[in-house]
């Protein structure tokens, strides 16, 4: 992978103030304008320093071989490619680069593939980074961070046990009745038939619930419908 493709930044010039230890952030994003955003707001903070970005998952690799960074923020969607196999690998061969998952999904399954792939921290992705900083600082002194949107319904799971329906994502009936015929086996032309929508609307409504659910094959979504009680 030539050089040019990963984003590394030169820290020479980069002074952390007496006493501070800097916290060289990176990301790893296939979205410019959230890295853009992250270097931004590690450029305005004292103790932070942005020292690179990648899109891809061999980007990535590049890039934590020459920068070495403290703090990686890691997204679970990269295009076609998994977020979470990346993290299991990345943390796996560079143990001291800390990994917060920084995603847009809301979502406890997430939270707990993960923490199962090796990563520290999830936090789920905002408009406003303001609060991005304190996250960064609180991760890099404890080595944890859950973001309490996604942490506390996965509390509620584990302490209500089965005494409690797992969280339902909010589906329209005509979700529920996707997963329902993606259960049974139906295809993508079988379910337009079903419903009496076109085969480009299946695939909308599928992809979205791949999204939604935070797995990437249809197996996976009704493996976790099942466990959510959604489909029997």
């Amino acid at each position: 992978m030539p050089e040019e493709d990963v984003r590394v930044v030169s820290v020479q010039d980069f002074t952390a103030p007496s006493g501070v230890t800097a916290i060289d952030v990176a990301i790893i994003d296939d979205h410019m304008v959230v890295q853009d955003g992250v270097r931004a707001m590690a450029e305005r903070e004292p103790d932070m320093r942005f020292v690179g970005g990648a899109t891809s998952a061999q980007e990535a690799v590049a890039l934590v071989e020459q920068t070495h960074p403290t703090v990686l923020l890691l997204d679970v969607r990269l295009g076609a490619a998994s977020g979470l196999d990346l993290c299991e690998q990345l943390s796996t061969r560079f143990p001291d680069s800390r990994i917060l998952v920084f995603s847009a999904f809301c979502n406890n399954e997430l939270l707990t593939q993960a923490i199962r792939a090796g990563a520290g921290g999830y936090v789920v992705k905002d408009a406003d980074t303001s609060r991005l900083p304190g996250v960064i600082r609180e991760f890099h002194r404890t080595g944890k961070y859950f973001d309490p949107q996604v942490a506390g319904d996965l509390l509620v799971g584990i302490v209500g046990g089965g005494s409690r329906r797992p969280v339902d994502p909010g589906l329209s009936a005509r979700e529920r009745r996707i997963i329902q015929l993606v259960a049974q086996g139906a295809s993508n032309h079988d379910i337009a038939n079903e419903l009496n929508i076109s085969y480009h609307t299946v695939k909308f409504h599928i992809s979205g619930l791949l999204r939604r659910f935070g797995v990437q094959r249809r197996a996976e979504l009704v493996r976790v419908a099942m466990e959510r009680q959604i489909v029997q």
